[in-house]
């Protein structure tokens, strides 16, 4: 199998993970919180498991990061790529999001002006500001993660990621016990920037893209299992096995078993997956419980949210984020151009 066919079934797992945790908020999260509906249909019960699509995602990060620096020259073009693929879909879906909220006025979401404009930054989990849509968390980790990234990427030291790999688990483990044993309580805020409770997710993406780039070897099979050990320890059984899953998953897809998942829905659900993502939530909530006020069945009022959903990321990502990232880039080109002239 070569190389490309493992990058779209990475797309096509991003695609699954991105349904799921949208199907969860849906048709679980939703009716636990506000109790809507008891006539929800049973198959819905089973999306409880969808919201481990956020573990899949952290591990295709991890994935992809290592094959983003392979391609990379310097910090700048590092920094430029991450931030034109993250900040200008999350700008449009916190003005979204602002609009849905204050029009809706819906009592559980309301939005502080100023809580909007401190997340335009991304850095409100540093700041003690809220997340406007529940669903940000994620993305200070993520931000962290790529900061420690282009760290070891000035430092030169990713031709040692199994080393630096090794040394991050550790400190993740001296965080565990030293707050298990109620010795040190760790501020919030260094957790994100230290990815201390999720860096594991990461790491078993970065090993099963060395394996893709150089073969397996004892010492990452041996990263993968210490990852899944810390697993179990912080996070417990559940979250551990479908972690074990995605691992088997990546497994299956180095050795060449998954290509039958490259179908084009899961790709395009791939493709929209950061704007479906970011705009799901709080649109979901609003349009569901709208419908629902009008009436309609609330299985028939999640279905119908869900594809409103999957438009909106769709528009988004094809007339808004794709346009300004080949408009940044042409502009950065541009300007390298003269630069070097």
């Amino acid at each position: 199998m070569n190389k490309e066919n493992r990058l779209l079934e990475l797309d096509a797992l991003r695609g699954i993970a991105a349904l799921g945790v949208v199907i969860f908020h849906y048709a679980v999260a939703f009716k636990d919180q506000y109790s809507y509906g008891v006539d929800i249909l049973p198959v819905f019960r089973y999306f409880r498991y969808g919201k481990h699509g956020v573990e899949l995602f952290f591990l295709i990060s991890g994935f992809v990061i290592l094959m983003s620096l392979g391609r990379t020259r310097n910090g700048s073009d590092f920094v430029f790529a991450r931030f034109s693929r993250l900040y200008p879909a999350y700008w449009v879906a916190i003005v979204i999001s602002f609009i849905v909220v204050t029009i809706a006025n819906f009592p559980d979401l309301r939005i502080d002006y100023r809580d909007a404009l401190i997340n335009l930054t991304m850095f409100q989990q540093f700041l003690n500001v809220p997340n406007i849509d529940g669903n940000y968390w994620t993305l200070g980790l993520e931000l962290s993660f790529y900061i420690i990234m282009l760290v070891l990427f000035m430092a030169r030291l990713l031709k040692r990621i199994d080393a630096v790999a090794i040394g991050w688990l550790l400190v993740m483990l001296a965080g565990f016990l030293l707050e298990k044993t109620s010795v040190l309580v760790l501020d919030p805020r260094i957790k994100v920037l230290l990815v201390i409770e999720h860096a594991h997710l990461f790491i078993i993406g970065m090993m099963f893209y060395e394996v893709h780039t150089k073969g397996f070897s004892a010492k990452k099979c041996l990263i993968i299992a210490a990852c899944l050990l810390f697993s179990l320890l912080k996070h417990g059984w559940e979250p551990t096995l479908f972690v074990a899953a995605f691992v088997a998953a990546f497994t299956l897809i180095l050795k060449g078993y998954l290509v039958f998942i490259n179908v084009k829905p899961l790709l395009f659900l791939g493709t929209i997956s950061y704007s479906l993502y970011l705009n799901h939530l709080n649109f979901g909530l609003v349009a569901i419980k709208g419908l629902e006020r009008v009436g309609l069945n609330i299985n028939l009022a999640i279905l119908i949210t869900l594809v409103l959903s999957i438009v909106l990321a769709a528009a988004v990502t094809f007339y808004v984020e794709k346009p300004i990232l080949n408009f940044m880039k042409s502009q950065r080109k541009a300007f390298l151009l003269r630069r070097d002239n």
